[in-house]
């Protein structure tokens, strides 16, 4: 059954005895861990369907060199920063093209100075991450000025905070791997300020529940059941 996060909160006080909203496992502090947990299994098993977003609509070409992801309404929440992402189009009709990526170092040993006016202009082909921007090229010239680009990737979630009552994670089934994640943290804290014995050991011991959670529900989240046997396309393309 899916519990919200105060619930899940509750449930890591109590595992760990501190169901006074003790200083060193604090409903925020709880909070806290949750968002940490969300952000690693996003960064750990990317393209989840939960988090996955197609945009067309917030990036524009000009004659810029990079395109700031933050810029992109990822999903439904506009504020939500981009994790990773995998594909990119220059939208043209019929005309469209999937540019193709380049790892930064080739593109920067292959366009050095790709904005000098002596550089190749005109309709993008390739593009790269750089940090928190995308960059194309070739830099657009005048005649493929304002047309959309079209990203594919996923966002982080929403995070927690300590007033959210009745939230729900934005990841699917994962209150299990939130919970391991947070009692690992809290014994460790608990070891650290108090020095009670076994409470380093029991950190430990969350935290391999936490990495072999992780492991499975990648197993049953990073696959492509679409492709198996050709289920849901007849058609050759």
């Amino acid at each position: 059954m899916t519990l919200s996060c105060v619930s899940l909160a509750a449930d890591v006080q109590a595992l760990c005895g501190r169901t006074d909203d003790n200083a060193l496992v604090t409903t925020t502090r709880i909070m806290h861990w949750f968002n940490e947990a969300q952000k690693d299994i996003v960064n750990r098993i990317p393209g989840l369907h939960a988090v996955t977003f197609k945009n067309t609509t917030s990036l524009d070409t000009t004659a810029s060199l990079a395109y700031a992801l933050g810029d992109i309404t990822a999903g439904d929440y506009t504020t939500q920063p981009v994790a990773h992402v995998w594909n990119v189009f220059f939208l043209d009709g019929n005309s469209s093209v999937r540019l193709a990526f380049v790892h930064t170092d080739e593109f920067d040993a292959h366009w050095i100075d790709p904005t000098n006016d002596a550089a190749d202009f005109g309709k993008p082909k390739h593009w790269t991450r750089r940090g928190n921007n995308i960059e194309i090229r070739p830099v657009c010239d005048s005649a493929y000025y304002d047309y959309d680009l079209r990203v594919d990737g996923d966002f982080y979630p929403r995070d927690f905070t300590a007033a959210d009552t009745t939230r729900y994670s934005d990841l699917s089934d994962v209150e299990e791997g939130l919970v391991h994640y947070a009692l690992a943290n809290a014994w460790r804290a608990i070891g650290n300020a108090d020095g009670v014995g076994g409470a380093l050991a029991k950190a430990a011991d969350f935290s391999h529940k936490y990495e072999d959670w992780l492991d499975g529900y990648a197993a049953r989240n990073d696959r492509l059941s679409e492709w198996d046997g050709n289920l849901y396309s007849d058609e050759v393309l």
